[in-house]
């Protein structure tokens, strides 16, 4: 189970390199977006299948985690904070959820029969439902700290 997370959380670690890179960040803030994606997913892992936590509030602490971390991270690389914790959220994209609720969207389009169409309609928004939390969680537990360390946050690249 621990190598599963850590595997898990390497890939996700290179994932968010690769977002990263794509917005060509300083050659001193790769390591810190790979680490903060590493952090991040495996705070969300490790809530979710050790800690049996839901998948809001996994998601919540782990943004959390990755906005402090780019709130450090960017202030020893010199670096605005959203370079480091952005691109290391996107790995964590309820994209498995929006999927589900336009595929039931579809067959709630497809089916004349009212049972079916009742059916579909619940798990869409079931699934729009878990999209938008787990959106929500990743955006507010993000900006977080950066309303709590204000004075970090506000001082990362004026030195």
């Amino acid at each position: 189970m621990l190598l599963y997370m850590l595997l898990k959380s390497v890939a996700a670690a290179v994932v968010a390199l690769g977002f990263g890179l794509i917005s060509n960040p300083p050659r001193r803030a790769i390591s810190a977006i790979l680490l903060t994606g590493f952090l991040g997913y495996l705070t969300r892992l490790f809530m979710i299948e050790l800690a049996g936590g839901h998948i809001f509030v996994s998601c919540l602490v782990s943004a959390i985690v990755m906005g402090i971390c780019g709130l450090v991270f960017g202030r020893l690389t010199r670096t605005p904070a959203t370079v480091v914790y952005i691109p290391a959220l996107l790995p964590m994209i309820p994209g498995m959820y929006a999927y589900k609720a336009i595929f039931a969207l579809l067959h709630f389009l497809q089916h004349i029969e009212l049972a079916d169409k009742a059916v579909y309609f619940d798990q869409f928004f079931t699934n729009i439902a878990y999209t938008i939390g787990i959106l929500v969680a990743l955006a507010f537990g993000s900006i977080m700290p950066m309303f709590v360390f204000t004075k970090l946050a506000t001082s990362l690249t004026r030195n």
